[in-house]
């Protein structure tokens, strides 16, 4: 779905509103090049950005997913390591407590991940090491059992932490594309108002916005009114102004972005529906008329 592109404040852009730009700068930058008259320097960056753009984020996406799937698994065999550790530690504690084999700092496992890893292996190598300690057939089966999931925990927690260094890494880069992306775009936006005006429709193909109206252009649609939903699709009433519609949909929980779901000459969406906010509006040759009000469809498909 392509994101809804509503002011050029580049700067606030989200990553994915920024790519629905480059995208669109992309595919119909050539269309317009000569007419502007763009630089190379400029027309080379408006056709590579979006691949740039693109490939940072989905790696930042494929090393996020890897991080958190790390980190999870970390959890989940570290408790069951420290589960039976813990219990290891407290019985070899209990059988020579009073023979000065283990102090003070022996005895409390500390709060940290890594300090608690740490913790575990140095308890393991002073019993398996110390002369005071007797290793029987049954103590050396605990600590072949544990050396194993030891070694697991700090492999998994290793590359948890590699996750999060190259998540960092490509979150800088992105900050560091998107910053220099911003001023490029300012650049070419004005460009473009100097040979178009603010108001000319060939702005929406490089991914700019129009300003909106200020006030009810009387030649644009009328605000789209009336949607309601049966069986999961989105009906509207026809405009007399309108030649087509466009409907857009969001869900705040995952994306702050209008998502365009819908644009043609039906009055209703082509797709079900899902949980969020969906509006509409009409749009002829002399622009987009008013948004219509928004409606919501819940998780139980009920509308609100």
């Amino acid at each position: 779905m392509k994101i809804l592109i509503e002011n050029n404040s580049f700067t606030m852009d989200t990553r994915e509103a920024r790519i629905s730009r480059l995208d669109l700068l992309q595919n119909n930058i050539n269309k317009y090049a000569k007419e502007i008259n763009i630089s190379h320097e400029l027309l080379d960056w408006a056709l590579y950005s979006y691949e740039e753009f693109l490939y940072l984020t989905d790696k930042f996406n494929e090393i996020t997913i890897k991080k958190n799937e790390s980190f999870n698994l970390i959890s989940t065999i570290e408790r069951e390591f420290f589960q039976k550790f813990n219990s290891f530690k407290d019985l070899v504690l209990s059988q020579y407590k009073n023979q000065n084999v283990f102090d003070e700092d022996d005895t409390q496992l500390p709060t940290t991940r890594i300090d608690k890893i740490e913790f575990s292996s140095d308890f393991i190598n002073k019993v398996r090491t110390n002369s005071k300690i007797k290793i029987d057939k049954m103590t050396q089966g605990v600590i072949d059992l544990l050396i194993p999931m030891l070694d697991e925990v700090r492999n998994t927690y290793g590359s948890a932490l590699n996750y999060k260094e190259e998540q960092t890494n490509l979150s800088n880069r992105i900050k560091k594309r998107f910053n220099q992306d911003s001023l490029n775009l300012r650049s070419l936006y004005s460009l473009c108002i100097v040979y178009w005006s603010k108001k000319e429709a060939k702005l929406l193909d490089l991914g700019f916005a129009l300003p909106k109206l200020s006030f009810k252009n009387k030649n644009t649609p009328n605000n789209t009114s009336k949607l309601i939903v049966k069986n999961s699709i989105v009906h509207w009433e026809k405009d007399v102004n309108a030649q087509s519609y466009q409907l857009v949909f969001r869900n705040r929980f995952n994306s702050v972005d209008w998502q365009i779901i819908y644009e043609g000459n039906e009055l209703k969406s082509p797709i079900d529906i899902k949980q969020g906010e969906f509006k509409v509006r009409g749009l002829n040759f002399n622009g987009f008329g008013p948004w219509s009000e928004s409606i919501f469809y819940n998780e139980n498909n009920e509308l609100i």
